[in-house]
């Protein structure tokens, strides 16, 4: 393969990742509108596919997301490490800043008592909370995900500095641990009787880490080049994936009684 079709062959790949972030960034936004799904599919059975495809939404976002910077963590690039806290950490701070003054304005001219959904108690502890966990219930709960992408990012960083000798061992170790907790229900239970904002935020690091090995170790062992070879295969398991988990109940089962999130 010459410089030119390797061009052309990584073009493609940034193509279907900007799809899949498209296509799953348009999933969560449904998701966050009540019956968003049965405005716009009227199939019902497309309906409960695509139910399932928005819970698939944050995972295909992490597994993406450290698929994409493994190679920074391998190569021990100090300085894209730090970019990277850099880019997560203004929106991080940046929106509870906005969402704080907004609010109070909103309250200073018009009262949030008078706001429908806005909570007239509102506090500078919400501010704090929205600061140090991503998550408040006043502010802007779902930036837990920036701060879960800052901690595991911090901690891939970490392994591959002191342990890099053995952090094959160590990351695919984790990703099953991980599952190991979420699925006993030993990470609902360490993280349960906290209050909302800890315990939205610090739960769900277990239940992200698994997808979090899983890019890692994609791109490591260049796990999407081979699927390529095997296109026909991959798509024919695709497509029988996506009927199980649209019609199966059984994820939607384990986790009823262990879940802080809704997902596999």
């Amino acid at each position: 393969m010459n410089e030119k079709d390797i061009l052309l062959d990584n073009k493609k790949q940034e193509y279907s990742i900007s799809f899949m972030k498209i296509f799953f960034s348009y999933c969560v936004v449904c998701s966050h509108f009540y019956n968003a799904e049965t405005a716009i599919i009227k199939s019902s059975y497309a309906q409960s596919l695509f139910h399932r495809m928005q819970i698939t939404a944050v995972p295909v976002f992490i597994i993406i997301s450290f698929f994409l910077t493994e190679k920074h963590y391998t190569e021990q690039r100090y300085d894209k490490f730090i970019q990277r806290i850099g880019r997560l950490l203004i929106p991080y701070w940046g929106w509870a800043f906005l969402y704080y003054i907004g609010y109070k304005v909103i309250d200073f001219f018009l009262g949030l008592s008078q706001m429908e959904q806005l909570n007239p108690s509102l506090s500078y502890k919400d501010f704090l909370l929205q600061l140090a966990f991503g998550s408040d219930r006043n502010l802007c709960p779902p930036l837990w995900y920036l701060f879960d992408l800052i901690f595991l990012t911090s901690v891939f960083w970490i392994i591959n500095k002191y342990w890099g000798n053995y952090v094959w061992y160590i990351i695919p170790t984790m990703g099953i641990f991980a599952l190991c907790l979420q699925y006993s229900g030993i990470n609902y239970h360490l993280f349960g009787n906290l209050v909302y904002e800890i315990r939205w935020t610090l739960g769900r690091i277990i239940e992200v880490l698994p997808y979090a090995c899983i890019g890692t170790i994609m791109s490591h062992f260049n796990m999407v080049e081979r699927m390529k070879r095997h296109r026909v295969f991959v798509f024919v398991i695709g497509i029988i994936l996506m009927i199980m988990i649209a019609d199966l109940k059984i994820f939607t089962v384990m986790t009823e009684d262990l879940d802080m999130v809704g997902w596999l």
